[in-house]
């Protein structure tokens, strides 16, 4: 079932050209387009159905840094600070709070791992702590189970889809937005795209598509789920 979402209505008009083309208007195409225009930089934002109607709607909104992979967890913990800066600077309810997510379990080795894990991020000034079986269990009673062992990151939250995608929309930055890459003419996007500076996939779905149609020769280079292409 789709979460409700507040509608956001697109311009009519693909623009000449653009900056930077963003493709895919859920929550990681809408926040880069937001932060590219807070620096001063033409974006346009690029939707092929409804924004934020996709994945962005429907997930959980966990926001966490707890059993991140090494490599990406300082980035995960930049991120907490940036969601808590956008409610303050647009004044928009995004449903983020830090309530803080804990895990349990009664795999001995799962446990292990949270421990392991846990070592190296208090290292690095992330706060999460190791639940022995009463800890676990009681934050866990309500699947009334004994639990062995759990982990809690205090400072880990959640935030809601179905607010955040259309909150950057309503914040104080302007971010063109146009209809249906996948329903507009192929030569009026490859135009739109080629004086565009970079194209940023931020729709797993939908980029192989857009790129086949209108730039099959453009470089694209993956990113963790999306895709940055030079000039």
């Amino acid at each position: 079932m789709p979460a409700p979402l507040r509608f956001i209505e697109s311009t009519p008009e693909l623009p000449s050209q653009a900056d930077v083309v963003v493709i895919g208007a859920g929550i990681v195409g809408s926040f880069t387009a937001y932060y590219l225009a807070k620096r001063g930089l033409k974006v346009a934002l690029i939707e092929k159905g409804v924004v934020g109607g996709e994945q962005s709607s429907r997930n959980w909104g966990w926001c966490r840094q707890q059993n991140r992979d090494e490599r990406e967890l300082p980035l995960a913990t930049k991120a907490l600070d940036l969601w808590e800066q956008f409610g303050i600077e647009s004044g928009e309810e995004t449903g983020f709070r830090r309530c803080g997510l804990f895990y349990v379990s009664n795999d001995e080795a799962e446990i292990a791992t949270w421990a392991k894990w846990g070592e190296y991020a208090r290292s690095i000034g992330v706060k999460t702590r190791m639940l022995n079986s009463q800890e676990a269990t009681e934050k866990g009673s309500f699947t009334k189970q004994v639990w062995k062992g759990g982990v809690h990151s205090q400072m880990d939250g959640i935030a809601d889809p179905g607010l955040a995608v259309p909150a950057r929309r309503y914040s104080t930055i302007t971010v063109r937005i146009s209809k249906a890459a996948h329903r507009a003419r192929p030569t009026k996007m490859a135009t739109a795209l080629w004086k565009s500076g970079i194209s940023f996939s931020c729709s797993s779905s939908s980029w192989p598509a857009v790129r086949a149609r209108i730039c099959p020769s453009r470089p694209s280079i993956p990113a963790w789920g999306s895709s940055a292409s030079p000039p």
